[in-house]
């Protein structure tokens, strides 16, 4: 996109193809990139003339020691699972590499130490080979646009655990995703020892105090925690406590970001979907919350949303940026909490109505429930704008 192709193309001295002519170059398969989806009519057509296609991720992948790789994928929680499992492997003492979706090619990992590779539903999907252990952190609705329906979406997302080389697969056992995991054959599922008890993590050989990080935060460490002692056994609770200790959120993951007479403000931008506000109103459940809110159409379900809105306690009020036609805008038509719209996506206006509406002791939350509409650049240009 962008004209990339057309930059690479004499840069490389390869001929630039239309997806429509590939098969009368005669290839035997061809490498996608995570944006195109396999289910494309180009990709069928391709298919029926014998030409194969995969990520770059599924054939680096089968190519690897599964007991060298860690995986992690998830509808939300991929980044700071990985994040956090990478950092107790490397304070229990080994070379740890992390890759994937988080920014870094799996191709440009060295060929020594652990690699830990948070993976999306698209580098997934073309998934036949299994990591040693491999991570769940969460199952919602997203990407249907990719991948057609959200059975799809949930089935690509799977076939991580579904293949030759997995030795567990690690879950959260409050959450529904045990039973996912054993529809595909996932063997072996672990959801202990590790687990949260309020503001610990419990389950080692002694407690550990995660206050100091969120909810979510917690229940992403007991995960990773569990992952990780699978690889090392010698991970306990001085590993968790040094993690917690210099545990930096990532960017627009529910980081605060200021506090401005008192109204502490938190980017979430990449809550883009269900299952990250959700995540966001369990992680400031204790606090007066103003959300601001509007993207992009992902063709999901948005009632399990509306849902849990109105379910939010202290809930105080939506900030709800976008156009009439905008499915979120539809889904908040007429509901028991407030509403305050703002017209299009004027961040500036949305931002001063959050700061009208709050008081302080109040924490104003950018969970946007939605990608980042066209035309605004990427999530973070939208990001800093915020």
């Amino acid at each position: 996109g962008g004209g990339a192709a057309e930059r690479l193309a004499p840069e490389s001295g390869a001929p630039l193809v239309p997806p429509a002519d590939v098969e009368a170059t005669g290839p035997t398969c061809v490498g996608r990139s995570p944006g195109i989806s396999k289910y494309r009519d180009e990709i069928d057509a391709w298919h029926r003339e014998g030409i194969g296609s995969s990520g770059l991720f599924a054939l680096w992948l089968a190519d690897q020691d599964p007991e060298r790789v860690v995986a992690v994928t998830g509808t939300k929680g991929k980044s700071t699972t990985t994040v956090l499992l990478a950092a107790l492997l490397r304070a229990a003492g080994h070379e740890v590499h992390v890759a994937g979706n988080i920014g870094v090619p799996v191709t440009d990992v060295p060929r020594t130490g652990l690699v830990v590779v948070e993976v999306s539903s698209y580098q997934a999907a073309d998934c036949t080979t299994s990591p040693a252990v491999a991570v769940l952190t969460a199952l919602g609705d997203d990407h249907v646009t990719w991948h057609r329906t959200v059975e799809t979406y949930h089935a690509d997302k799977l076939r991580l655990f579904a293949g030759k080389g997995l030795r567990a697969a690690v879950c959260d056992g409050a959450d529904p995703l045990v039973g996912a995991l054993t529809r595909v054959g996932a063997g072996r599922i672990v959801t202990g020892p590790w687990h949260v008890e309020g503001d610990l993590v419990v389950g080692g050989d002694r407690d550990v105090d995660a206050s100091a990080v969120t909810s979510q935060v917690r229940r992403n460490l007991a995960v990773a925690a569990n992952a990780a002692a699978l690889v090392e056994p010698s991970v306990a609770a001085t590993h968790l406590a040094s993690v917690v200790a210099t545990f930096e959120p990532l960017p627009s993951r529910q980081r605060e970001i200021a506090t401005v007479a008192g109204v502490r403000w938190v980017d979430d931008l990449l809550a883009s979907n269900p299952t990250g506000v959700v995540a966001a109103l369990e992680s400031f459940s204790d606090v007066p919350l103003v959300m601001l809110m509007g993207g992009a159409d992902r063709g999901i379900d948005l009632a399990p949303l509306v849902d849990a809105l109105a379910g939010a306690r202290t809930l105080k009020s939506v900030v709800l940026m976008g156009d009439d036609n905008d499915p979120l805008v539809s889904a908040l038509a007429g509901v028991s909490f407030p509403v305050v719209r703002i017209a299009g996506h004027d961040m500036a206006a949305a931002v001063a109505e959050a700061a009208r509406i709050a008081v302080p002791g109040d924490v104003v939350v950018f969970s946007p429930g939605a990608p980042t509409p066209s035309g605004l650049g990427t999530w973070e240009d939208r990001s800093r704008e915020f």
